[in-house]
């Protein structure tokens, strides 16, 4: 198994998402203080379960979560994610990958998951366990760990070595089977208190089953009766219901005929109606048609009008048209003028062009040959000007040159002066600089102090606040076993008043009165208690006690004979059982008892060793007067011989009476149904529940008290922190300043060395440029004197030139004039051309227009005439249309007749149906009527159906009479009713007698069985009436619902009865044989826990015996391998006889040195011991991984060279993860990656692999 990845988002500085993939080998993560290197061993530990905030450098656990900065957000996640590859083996799991995953929100939530899936963290520790890896597991060392290993406490030291023998899981194991065995033993408790409560409540169960079955049988009698009884009113019920249901039917015939009559009135209404709806229709049909007619006799006339209106129109545009085609007429003969003007013009414009054509060829052959002379002449004198201009350019350039050269010199000058200047400057700088870094060293040195003593009370202030843990944790175990304690005292509290309150193993009639009969009129006031609740009694006499007042302890204290009276009345009648009872006026004023000298052998007298209340003082007395306590039976006997009027009590329970009468013995129940020792219980119960709770009390103020102090240390922990991370800071900011002046020094020598090689080049390019001057100002001379005859050249050329130019541009300006001339005929030539073309189309055009009036005009006469001819056919056709509707209003009078006589005879008809209705409603009404009394049957049956049904699951309908059961009830209950009056007499002649109350009630009993035994003898009935009921011989029903009332009464007589009782105290005996099956399965389950525990013991004393002499060897070795042959070292056991929970001392003694104590050593020593014993248990157990934070810091360099040999001889085995900052353990590093922060707040991550390490020392980084 092998770590292969690291991935983190927004766990502290790495706001961003960051992936770390680990090779085999060692893998550094470097970079300057403050980045966040620690950060990455801080979420290693985290996403292994770390839950404590404070060992994550924080105060809450989300703190972890990126905070922002002043250019980022807050993110509201964090996440990291571990992979493991490899694993099948190692885990135990089918997975090659496994993915460890834990999340935090802002809000406190949080999430763990397996390869993705959510797990508990309960889980991830339970695959981790016994493999090196783990927050606590030696395979994670960050800062301040290593330390803590060595400096911890012994007993704290073990959990390393746990973890490599392999007996964590074991320790996990043994810690959940003690949980289970004290889970075990409270059970097992209770169980036993249930037991003894399971089994006092099936005494009282059982009489209340016999109660139930006599409930039951009497029930079986009432149902006979009582179903014949009611089958007898349903037949009555049913008789009347058939009755009503034959009027019902009659009504219903009458009702039908009236309802077809009704319907078939209604029928002819219907289709009066719709004729009347017809005639309604004709009417408006026909009103509709006159005014249709009315409206077409209008717009005839409309027409009319209209018509003659477009006459007037028509005739207006004829006469419109004719002028128009008189003036038409007139301009067509202008147009004919027009046209044979423009003919005579184009043909005086043709001959005009032929001639200026003739004079346009001569001009352009003198224009050829001036052209031809203008263009040699422009040659020569470009040739010349290009001349010209080259020697001009020539001469611009080297005045260009002269006056560079020229500004360049000054320029030099000045640029000489600047920088001496500028040197000075800079050498005064320098000096200012260095003075500066002097200071800054002195102000170093300083922060380096501060950081080293900030560090002391950071140790000193966590040494502390561990010092409160332990207290707190110890504290707080021992609050959690007095909660245990309390509750089993209060469990058992209860159990034990509830009994109390039950009445618990008193008699069925003491119960009755202390449980209140209030519904009989005795208040719970009157009654004070049983005498027991008034006394005390040492727990040793208890047995004595309880022999000598035997059943007086369940006697119960009364107000007054009134109240004793009325109870015991209530119990005879209701038979609820006995009860004693004494009026607190019955006790006897208490008198002076004579104190008398204790016979030899006796122990006490009895009345010594009880304390009571005043009022039952004197009974007491009286019960126990003469009553002496003494050690067991066979001195009570010997005693007895020599105080023959005494009576004797054992410490066992024995007792002789002073009649010589011998009491003892013990049952199963005794000890458990004792009223004193309960009673003592209770109280010493409570005495001790009190003083846990004072208990609880103190030492809940203890733990408030560590906690404000840990609460203390804490802030003065995190205080130090806080003191120890500012002067960090401060160092860390000298040092960054520091070294900026180093590098700002640097850049200032670079600079003087720079101006001075400048100053000497500016020196010798003033030189060369005075040389490149002189040669300069030759060259422009030369040139000056070749421009000069060049332009004498040019000017002769260009005179020339311009003569010809001239001659040129009057040719030209012929030739133009000419050909304009020509242009201007050609244009009128065209334009008189196209303007013929336009008139000859206007011609046209006016003879078209003359064409369209006159057909325009013939079209207007024609329609003038077709109107007239309209007009006249819509005269004729208004005459016939005015005819028409006369007629057609003369219909409709007709038809309104029609309608107004159909109505009255429609109205008629619904008179003579609203009367049929009324009858129909009546008779509607009777039969409702009769119905409502056929439903009241109906509900009658049914309640008796329901009565009887809910009473018996009976329904009357299905029920066949039973003659010979109903006969054989009857005789049974004529019977009962005479040895009911029988005993009644017989009762009354006994109490005349003067007999005990109780003799009555035991004959009463005997006889009440005789009745129930005997209450269904077939034999006792004739066997002619248990065949059948003769024929007019019908049963007494008057008798029967006689008998039905007074079975009721006597049931209802009978109180509350549990019928469930019976199937209660089956279910409760099976529950007692339940419990008692589950009270011998927890002494089982409680031997093999004892038995696994022990074997958990053997194994992991083995184990970790084994493991630890191989690393005590280990260690041994390896320290000397580091620290020299002279050097020693050893560890030890506190105490070797109870290894598995004995402390571990760590002896180390560096070569030349005898430290007392492991703390004493310096801290590159502690180091090299921790590593050595870190080693020492990678050589028996490697962890699959192995992460070190800043592990080298402490080290010089001979030391860092032991600890990189020693890291060579398992980097086969393991991975090892370094957060360093030396050199040597980097080049180590088969993999770099540098964690720097580019953004302040933010870390970012640089990666880079080394394929090969180089004799030199220096790593080849591969891209």
């Amino acid at each position: 198994m092998r770590l292969k990845s690291l991935k983190l988002h927004g766990f502290k500085s790495f706001a961003n998402r960051t992936d770390f993939e680990f090779h085999p080998g060692v893998t550094g993560i470097v970079g300057p203080n403050g980045c966040g290197k620690s950060n990455v061993v801080d979420a290693i530990r985290w996403v292994l379960g770390e839950t404590s905030a404070k060992a994550l450098r924080g105060g809450e656990m989300a703190d972890v979560i990126f905070n922002g900065t002043d250019k980022r957000k807050p993110v509201g996640m964090a996440e990291v994610t571990l992979t493991l590859s490899d694993c099948e083996e190692a885990l135990g799991l089918e997975y090659n990958e496994v993915a460890f995953t834990r999340r935090v929100f802002r809000d406190g939530k949080s999430e763990y998951r397996l390869n993705g899936n959510l797990c508990r963290l309960k889980d991830i520790h339970e695959i981790l366990m016994d493999t090196g890896i783990g927050r606590t597991a030696y395979s994670i060392m960050e800062q301040g760990k290593i330390d803590m290993l060595l400096s911890s406490k012994p007993e704290d030291r073990r959990t390393v070595f746990e973890e490599a023998a392999g007996i964590t899981k074991f320790k996990s194991q043994k810690k959940e089977a003690l949980r289970k065995l004290e889970y075990t033993e409270a059970n097992l408790l209770r169980v036993t208190d249930i037991i003894e409560e399971v089994k006092r409540q099936i005494n009282s169960l059982n009489r209340q089953a016999n109660k139930a079955r006599r409930y039951q049988e009497l029930l079986t009698d009432v149902k006979v009766l009582d179903v014949h009884y009611s089958h007898r009113q349903f037949i009555e019920l049913d008789a009347e219901k058939s009755e009503l249901n034959n009027s019902i039917h009659s009504l219903g015939s009458t009702i039908t005929t009236l309802q077809t009559q009704t319907v078939e009135k209604e029928k002819a209404i219907v289709e009066a109606r719709d004729a009347l709806a017809a005639l309604e229709a004709e009417i408006a049909s026909r009103r509709e048609q006159l005014i249709e007619t009315q409206n077409r006799i209008t717009s005839a006339q409309n027409r009319i009008e209209f018509n003659e209106e477009r006459q007037l129109e028509l005739q207006e545009l004829v006469s419109q048209n004719s002028e128009d085609i008189a003036n038409t007429h007139s301009t067509l003969g202008k147009e004919a003028s027009e046209l044979e003007v423009t003919a005579e013009a184009l043909r005086r414009i043709t001959e005009n062009l032929a001639r200026q054509g003739r004079q346009l060829e001569e001009q352009e052959q003198l224009n050829v040959s001036l052209k031809k002379r203008r263009t040699a002449l422009d040659d020569e004198l470009l040739q010349l000007r290009q001349s010209i201009t080259s020697s001009e350019t020539q001469i611009a350039e080297t005045r260009a040159e002269l006056g560079s050269y020229s500004s360049q010199s000054e320029s030099n000058r000045e640029r000489e002066g600047h920088l001496s200047g500028e040197i000075t400057s800079l050498e005064k700088e320098h000096a200012e600089r260095k003075s500066e870094s002097s200071s800054l060293g002195e102000q170093l040195s300083a922060a380096d102090q501060s950081l080293g003593d900030n560090e002391t009370q950071l140790a000193i202030a966590e040494k502390n606040f561990q010092e409160i843990r332990n207290n707190n944790t110890r504290c707080a175990r021992e609050l959690a076993e007095l909660h245990r304690e309390l509750a089993e005292k209060e469990s058992r509290l209860e159990v034990l008043k509830a009994l109390v309150a039950e009445g618990e193993g008193l008699e069925s009639g003491t119960q009755a009165v202390l449980s209140g009969l209030n519904e009989h009129g005795i208040q719970p006031s009157s009654i004070r208690g049983l005498l027991s609740s008034f006394i005390e009694v040492p727990s040793d006499y208890i047995p004595a006690i309880e022999a000598a007042l035997g059943a007086h302890l369940q006697t119960i204290l009364v107000n007054d004979q009134e109240t004793a009276e009325r109870a015991i009345n209530v119990l005879a009648n209701e038979r609820l059982g006995r009860a004693t009872m004494i009026p607190e006026n019955f006790v006897a004023i208490r008198s002076e008892r004579q104190m008398m000298t204790l016979p030899a052998g006796v122990n006490a007298w009895a009345l010594d060793k009880i304390k009571s209340t005043e009022n039952v003082r004197p009974l007491l007395e009286q019960l126990l007067e003469q009553t002496l306590i003494v050690e067991d039976l066979s001195k009570a006997i010997e005693l007895r011989n020599e105080l023959p009027g005494h009576s004797f009590a054992t410490l066992d329970g024995a007792f002789i009476s002073s009649d010589g009468i011998i009491c003892g013995g013990k049952g199963e129940a005794d000890e458990a149904g004792s009223l004193l020792a309960r009673l003592n219980e209770i109280k010493l119960l409570e005495t001790q529940a009190a003083d846990l709770n004072d208990r609880l009390g103190e030492k809940q103020l203890e733990l408030d008290q560590i906690e404000q102090e840990g609460g203390a240390l804490s802030k003065r922990v995190d205080e130090c922190r806080e003191k120890l991370q500012t002067a960090q800071i401060t160092r860390s900011t000298l040092q960054g300043k520091q070294s900026l002046l180093e590098r700002e020094r640097e850049g200032l020598d670079s600079k003087l060395k720079n101006l001075k090689w400048e100053q000497s080049e500016l020196q010798q390019r003033r030189e060369t440029a005075e040389i490149k001057l002189r040669e300069l100002e030759e060259q422009q001379r030369h040139l000056t004197e070749k421009l000069q005859v060049s332009g004498n050249r040019r000017s002769e050329i260009e005179a020339e030139l311009n003569e010809v130019s001239h001659q040129e541009v009057q040719s030209t300006e012929r030739l133009a004039e000419l050909r304009t001339s020509m242009a201007v005929e050609e244009q009128s030539k065209q334009a008189l051309q196209e303007q013929q073309a336009p008139i000859a189309a206007r011609m046209k055009e006016l003879e078209a227009i003359i064409s369209r009036r006159e057909t325009d005009v013939t079209k207007y006469k024609d329609r003038i005439a077709s109107a007239n001819t309209e007009s006249s056919s819509l005269k004729d056709k208004i005459q016939d249309m005015t005819k028409s509707a006369e007629q057609l209003g003369t219909a409709l009078g007709d038809v309104t007749e029609q309608r107004i006589q159909r109505q009255n005879a429609v109205d008629d008809a619904e008179s003579t149906l609203r009367s049929t209705r009324k009858e129909l409603n009546a008779l509607t009404e009777q039969r409702g009527k009769e119905e409502i009394k056929v439903t009241q049957i109906d509900l009658r049956i049914e309640n008796l159906n329901t009565t009887t049904s809910q009473r018996y699951n009976i329904r009357l309908e299905h029920f066949e009479p039973d003659s010979h059961a109903l006969l054989t009830a009857i005789a049974d209950q004529k019977k009962a009713r005479e040895r009911r009056e029988k005993r009644k007499n017989t009762i009354a002649q006994k109490q005349s007698e003067g007999l005990d109350v109780a003799e009555v009630d035991e004959s009463r009993e005997s006889e009440t069985s005789a009745n129930i035994s005997d209450s269904h003898p077939e034999s006792d009935l004739p066997s002619n009436e248990a065949d059948a009921i003769p024929g007019d011989d019908q049963p007494d029903w008057n008798f029967v619902e006689m008998i039905i009332g007074e079975l009721r009464q006597r049931l209802d007589s009978m109180g509350p009865v549990n019928l469930e009782a019976i199937e209660e105290f089956e279910a409760l005996q099976e529950r007692y044989d339940f419990l008692t099956k589950e009270h011998d399965d927890l002494i089982n389950s409680k031997e093999h826990l004892h038995k696994v525990i022990s074997k958990i013991n053997r194994e992991t004393r083995t184990r970790f015996a084994d493991t630890f002499e191989q690393v005590r060897n280990n260690f041994r070795e390896v320290f000397k391998e580091l620290f020299g042959e002279q050097a020693k070292a050893n560890l030890m056991l506190l105490d070797e006889t109870d290894p598995l929970e004995s402390g571990i001392d760590i002896i180390a003694k560096p070569p030349g040195k005898k430290p007392q104590s492991i703390t004493l050593l310096s801290g590159g020593e502690r180091a090299m011991t921790a590593v050595a014993l870190l080693f020492s248990i990678y050589m028996v157990k490697p962890s699959p991984f192995c992460v070190l934070d800043e592990l080298d810091a402490p080290l010089d360099e001979s030391n860092i060279g032991r600890f990189v040999k020693l890291l060579e001889r398992f980097t086969q085995q393991s991975q090892f993860v370094i957060v360093t900052h030396n050199k040597r353990t980097m080049n180590r590093c088969e993999v770099i990656y540098g964690v720097t922060q580019e953004e302040f707040g933010i870390s970012k991550l640089i990666g880079m692999q080394f394929a090969s390490h180089q004799k030199t020392g220096g790593p080849e980084k591969v891209t």
